[in-house]
C-alpha cells in the first residue's frame, strides 16, 4: 500500500491547530522555538490562544499552517510513516515540497 501525505492551505487555519502535537513532542515544540525566533513572533500564543481575526491574517495564517503541516510531517515521520508521495493545496504545496526533500 501507498502513502500520500495532503497538506492543507491557507484557510484550514484555526486556533488550537497541532496543540495536541505540541504537547505531545519535545522536537515539535523545538521547531515551534525555531520558527518564532525566525519570524520575531510567539506562534505558540497566536497559534493556540490568538483570535480567530488574527490568525485569519494572511501574513500569521501562512506562517501558521507552514508550520502546523511541518510539525505533523515530523510526527509521522518519527512514527515510521514516510509518504510515497505528497500534495498540498495552495501553500500546503510547499510543505508537500519539503517533505517530498526537494
Amino acid at each position: 500500500m501507498k502513502t500520500c501525505i495532503l497538506f492543507p492551505g491557507q484557510g484550514a487555519q484555526s486556533i488550537g491547530m497541532g496543540k495536541d502535537l505540541y504537547d505531545a513532542d519535545a522536537d515539535v515544540r523545538s521547531l515551534f522555538e525555531e520558527a518564532a525566533e525566525a519570524a520575531r513572533l510567539d506562534l505558540a500564543a497566536l497559534i493556540f490562544s490568538g483570535t480567530e481575526e488574527e490568525l485569519k491574517q494572511t501574513q500569521n495564517a501562512q506562517l501558521a499552517l507552514a508550520l502546523i503541516d511541518s510539525a505533523a510531517a515530523l510526527v509521522l515521520r518519527k512514527q515510521g510513516i514516510v509518504a510515497d508521495g505528497t500534495a498540498g493545496f495552495s501553500l500546503g504545496e510547499w510543505a508537500a515540497l519539503a517533505e517530498a526533500g526537494g
